[in-house]
């Protein structure tokens, strides 16, 4: 009786484990964003960042946010890009011009693939 009791313990602990590890991979902003209504995708995998254009970058990143300069005959040229996660399933995308006459432009993308 003993040993079924310590197995039901072990498989309760493995399930949990596995359900927090999926949640936590869920509270960053690591994986692939769509840009609605566009053809527009962007990858995220820690500091590296395929842009929608398919250049890969290196990125300042935490875990909620990335931001990287522009690469050539991206736009806005000569810029950066700002992603803040909002919550598991969306990001607020800013560009960010070298000149910024007006607050950046902003959109909201949202994960590929629901995760949550």
């Amino acid at each position: 009786m003993c040993a079924k009791g310590t197995f039901r313990s072990m498989l309760l602990s493995a399930l949990a484990s596995l359900f927090f590890a999926a949640q936590a991979y869920a509270d960053q902003i690591d994986g692939s964003w769509c840009k609605p209504n566009s053809t527009d995708r962007m990858h995220i995998n820690g500091s590296e960042v395929t842009t929608p254009a398919g250049n890969l970058v290196i990125a300042q990143y935490t875990r909620h946010s990335v931001e990287y300069d522009v690469p050539e005959g991206e736009i806005p040229i000569g810029g950066r890009i700002r992603a803040d996660q909002i919550d598991d399933e969306r990001i607020d995308v800013a560009q960010i011009k070298k000149v910024q006459l007006e607050p950046p432009a902003h959109d909201v993308w949202t994960r590929c693939e629901q995760i949550s």
